[in-house]
């Protein structure tokens, strides 16, 4: 049983078999749909051709077109015209209504759409009378612009759609009408220009074809018991899931099943299905242009200029997978993990100007290299340079393809739009046809948007607008194929003809939408002007009236519905009207209501089927069995299945026993292999041992697993130091300043020497501003003020301090003989060795900030600090040791000066933190280093711990909120669980009691 659509267009083919028959469609793939339908069921037809109104007027017009040289534009390109036309105005202050509103992405749309709707219903600037409008001076302004933009076409040698369709009127008018039969679907939306080209050409050979009747009276009985039904889902994922499983389980054919959205959010939700699933998908309106490499290369460069060239971005878009790195004119492609990872190195941070610091890393490799004796050591840096310099030189190619603002940030728009195609066409990837036909139309489309504009617009607003040229472009438009699922917009459902129909996104929000009115153009004023111009108001009704001629339309199984919950905003959603009066009909009651509607569509369809349908995936089925029947063994088949999950399990399980196991921490490791008493390989660092006493299991991870965070540079607009940098900066400036007074044997004085330490900070914040560009000027003079002021500190609390005699400055010990050159020949090449009690002993390095003489000829070890006090004003003295690096430096400096004088009786008299800042107000926190018994007890205690491998998470999470790893361990559920082991009394953990005890 065929539709009145193909049974009228069958009679046509019938009665005129040889007679060549054009048919007027929307589109090319419409009719191929509609012919196709024909075929199937009627078996055949002879000489119809499908065409359209633009393709009629190309073939009337074409010709003329041509001989006078004459171009037709697109739709980007009229939008760039009216942009022109609109900032030319108001350039030279000829407009009164738009005048004060900035020429913006949406009021140039809105003006563009209204001028071309006004032209296609044959409306000239002419017939514009002012007192049609609301306000005058809009009605002046609109027909200003309308007239300038038609002289503009005039005098460029232009032509849009709708003076093309005029064109083609014109020489119409003196063409014999031919002997083809022209087939008009009476419900086929034209403007009235559009309809009398096609009365003109067809003559007396025009056939009006009709669809099926819609009212209510006249509807027939469904064809089939059940051939419509309806039903709701939680969300639009779970909507199209129900129809699948719907699909599976009666056993149709994919290429017997079209469904219908009034969404396009829809599209993501099917293709990603598709995918998921593994069944084929075909798109009638084609496939958003994001879900292409180029497309998504084109956003990560738009979003990598917006964000002034973060280096984040570029490494993001770079591992995404969708970008060819090559030099320009090259066909060697740079990896694009390699490209990333040293990118990630290079502490550009983002800036255009910085990016040519990968010319200093290349060159800090060709460095190393010559320092590394090893030939393979020195060929791995040299490879290192050659391909950072590679990238660089990329990247500088790149970066030159981009037009740099002026001083208000403004760019040539067509200078920006050639310059991203051109970047765009070197680094997208092409791996498929869609791939192939984004990147050809998107570079089209981006050279058209800019090839006329002359205008310059802020960099950010210009870029904004590309993003809103291209985010409407599909790719991958086509008819339905043998063995594929066909999806469609309700608006073209009509011309497919698949026996299942399914249509989606059926409720009150989406469909039939707003009665918004026109916000250039207003319903008033459109009524006024041309009665026969769309109206706002009345388009809820159209689209109620194309979707229901669609249904109408259709023989065999009809099922509809819509997504009851939205799940992003957490709130339910209502069925649209015309699930009522489908529900209606159904019953055959024009009473019923809404209420009514709902108690008969029940329960929605979730995330898994009702009633022991069949499932699509895993998920489901497990869902489904776990909410419908037990599951004999369930866990034990979970398990079995999923070997994760039976891997957390035992770790769960493990982790509820009274003792610790490798669950928790405790690694069985060969006795002495972590432990520096023991294993004399091993070099310790106070911080190390600190981080020990903090949380074996973090020191687990970073210092015997080694997995270390990354470090890069990030963006943040309210920030220019870290507090890590911040202390760098300000160690180095104290540094240096106290080396230049000391060598000049002068004791500080502020008025004396604050011009010297600002020099110094000056110098060194110029160094740091380049490693580490600020994100705004307001961010660095605020930071710089902040230097200057612990400056100023420093300088005041040195000078208080009469009674010492500053001796060394960052003392280095352990770290070979550069570093011991590079402080003045102070310090030691090799580790110090302390000694322990049982005759043991372990190898320390570090780097002392500094050392002062006291008056008695005692030292004092000081460490800067330049946060506040906090946890350092206490009376205790090793803080568990969290804070023991002031009497491991007080070992140090003893050994270290012994060392390098003939005096025996060197004595540190004490060891602390000094806090030069505004937060630490000068605060010197000196600690008593008379009892070394608790210091040994306490290494001791840490370096069991690491000799028998017990690496349980703090008990303690003083310090979880700054740790690397708390995403690894959970902190919340890891400390609770050791403050359950420490309290058991295990004995594994008897030395972290033991630390945990001493003050």
């Amino acid at each position: 049983m065929v539709n009145k659509l193909l049974s009228s267009l069958a009679e046509i083919c019938k009665d005129y078999p040889w007679q060549e028959k054009i048919l007027i469609v929307p589109s090319y793939s419409a009719g191929h749909e509609l012919c196709e339908s024909l075929a199937s069921a009627r078996g055949g037809w002879v000489n119809l051709h499908t065409e359209t109104t633009r393709g009629l007027a190309n073939q009337v017009a074409g010709e003329y077109l041509a001989q006078h040289n004459i171009t037709l534009l697109t739709s980007t390109f009229n939008t760039t015209i009216i942009e022109e036309i609109l900032r030319k105005l108001e350039n030279d202050e000829m407009l009164q209504y738009f005048n004060k509103r900035k020429a913006s992405d949406g009021l140039v749309n809105a003006i563009a759409n209204t001028v071309f709707e006004l032209r296609a219903y044959g409306i000239a600037s002419d017939s514009l009378n002012k007192v049609d409008f609301v306000n005058i001076h809009k009605g002046e302004d609109l027909k200003k612009i309308l007239q300038v933009y038609e002289d503009y076409l005039v005098e460029q040698k232009y032509i849009d759609y709708p003076g093309l369709i005029k064109l083609a009127l014109k020489i119409a008018v003196s063409v014999t009408p031919d002997e083809k039969k022209y087939i008009l679907p009476s419900f086929l939306n034209l403007t009235p220009i559009e309809t009398e080209l096609i009365q003109l050409l067809a003559g007396d050979s025009l056939k009006i074809i009709d669809t099926d009747p819609l009212t209510f009276n006249e509807a027939p009985p469904p064809v089939e018991v059940d051939s419509i039904s309806c039903f709701h889902a939680y969300g639009i994922n779970n909507e199209v899931k129900a129809i699948l499983r719907r699909i599976q389980q009666e056993n149709k054919q994919l290429d017997s099943v079209t469904i219908a959205y009034t969404s396009e959010e829809y599209i993501p939700v099917i293709y990603s299905l598709s995918k998921r699933l593994g069944f084929s998908l075909t798109v009638a309106e084609g496939l958003p242009v994001s879900f292409t490499a180029p497309g998504r290369v084109l956003k990560g460069i738009i979003e990598w200029i917006k964000q002034d060239f973060l280096v984040t971005v570029l490494k993001d878009l770079l591992i995404s997978g969708d970008v060819t790195l090559k030099c320009k004119d090259s066909k060697e492609e740079i990896p694009a993990h390699v490209a990333a990872r040293e990118l990630r190195k290079s502490g550009i941070g983002w800036g255009r100007d910085r990016y040519s610091i990968l010319s200093t890393l290349s060159q800090s490799y060709l460095e190393k290299a010559k320092l590394i004796e090893d030939q393979s050591g020195r060929n791995k840096y040299q490879e290192q340079s050659e391909v950072v310099n590679k990238i660089n030189t990329c990247m500088q190619s790149l970066l030159s393809c981009i037009p740099v603002p002026d001083d208000n940030n403004f760019v040539n728009f067509r200078e920006l739009t050639s310059s991203l195609a051109d970047v765009l066409v070197r680094l997208a990837k092409v791996q498929n046809k869609n791939d192939t036909d984004a990147l050809k139309g998107l570079v089209f489309n981006i050279t058209q948007a800019g090839q006329m504009a002359t205008f310059e617009m802020e960099l950010g607003e210009a870029l904004e607008r590309i993003e809103n040229l291209t985010s409407g472009y599909r790719v991958g438009a086509s008819a339905s194929k043998p063995g594929h699922l066909h999806i469609v917009s309700y608006n073209n459902l009509i011309w497919t003809l698949r026996p299942n129909t399914y249509v989606v996104g059926l409720d009150a929000n989406t469909f039939p939408g707003s009665g918004r009115q026109d916000p250039v153009l207003l319903d008033m004023e459109r009524s006024r002007i041309n009665d026969e111009l769309p109206l706002g108001i009345k388009k809820p009704t159209e689209n109620q009236y194309t979707l229901a001629a669609a249904l109408a339309s259709r023989r065999g199984k009809i099922v509809l519905s819509y997504s009851s919950f939205n799940v992003v905003e957490n709130r339910e959603v209502y069925p649209s009207f015309i699930l009522l009066q489908v529900y209606r009909l159904l019953k055959n009651d024009s009473t019923l209501d809404y209420s009514d509607l709902i108690n008969y569509l029940g329960k929605p369809e979730a995330f898994c089927p009702q009633d022991s349908k069949p499932t699509l995936d895993e998920t489901e089925w497990w869902i489904s069995k776990a909410l419908t029947q037990p599951i004999v063994n369930g866990r034990d088949m979970v398990k079995q299945c999923y070997q994760s999950i039976n891997q957390g399990s035992v770790a769960a399980e493990a982790r509820n026993n009274a003792e610790p196991t490798e669950f928790d921490g405790l690694v069985p490791i060969n006795a002495g292999e972590l432990d520096p008493r023991k294993n004399k390989k091993i070099v310790m660092s106070s911080s190390e041992i600190e981080y020990l006493a903090s949380c074996p299991y973090a020191y687990f991870l970073r210092y015997v697993l080694k997995m270390y965070p990354v470090e890069e540079v990030t963006y943040d607009p309210s920030c220019w130091l870290d507090a890590l940098s911040r202390g760098l900066l300000l160690h180095e400036i104290y540094d240096k300043f106290m080396k230049q007074v000391s060598e000049k044997k002068e004791k500080v004085e502020a008025n004396l020497h604050r011009d010297m330490i600002f020099e110094i900070a000056d110098e060194l914040i110029g160094e740091y501003k380049e490693l580490i560009p600020p994100p705004n000027d307001v961010v660095f003079d605020y930071e710089v003020r902040d230097v200057y002021s612990c400056c100023e500190i420093f300088l005041t609390e040195e000078e208080s301090q009469k009674d010492i005699t500053p001796a060394f400055f960052e003392l280095p010990f352990g770290f070979g003989s550069d570093a011991v050159k590079k402080s003045g020949g102070v310090g030691l090449e090799n580790p110090i060795e302390i000694k322990l009690e049982d005759q043991t002993s372990f190898k320390l390095r570090g780097r002392i900030d500094r050392v002062d003489e006291n008056s008695d000829g005692t030292y004092a070890v000081w460490d800067y600090k330049t946060g506040s006090t906090y946890g350092y004003d206490d009376n205790k003295f090793l803080h568990k040791g969290r804070q023991i690096q002031h009497a491991l430096y007080a070992f140090a400096v003893e050994e270290i000066i012994k060392s390098k004088t003939s005096k025996k009786d060197i004595k540190v008299k004490s060891s602390g933190y000094y806090f030069p800042t505004a937060k630490g107000e000068g605060q010197r926190i000196p600690k008593d280093q008379s009892d070394q018994v608790k210091v040994i007890e306490a290494l001791n205690c840490l370096f069991d711990i690491l000799g028998t491998g017990s690496f349980i998470a703090t008990n303690d999470d003083e310090k979880c909120n700054i740790c690397d790893y708390t995403e690894i361990c959970n902190n919340h559920i890891a400390v609770g669980r050791a403050k359950e082991l420490v309290a058991s009394g295990c004995s594994s953990l008897n030395p972290w009691r033991r630390l945990m005890d001493i003050g």
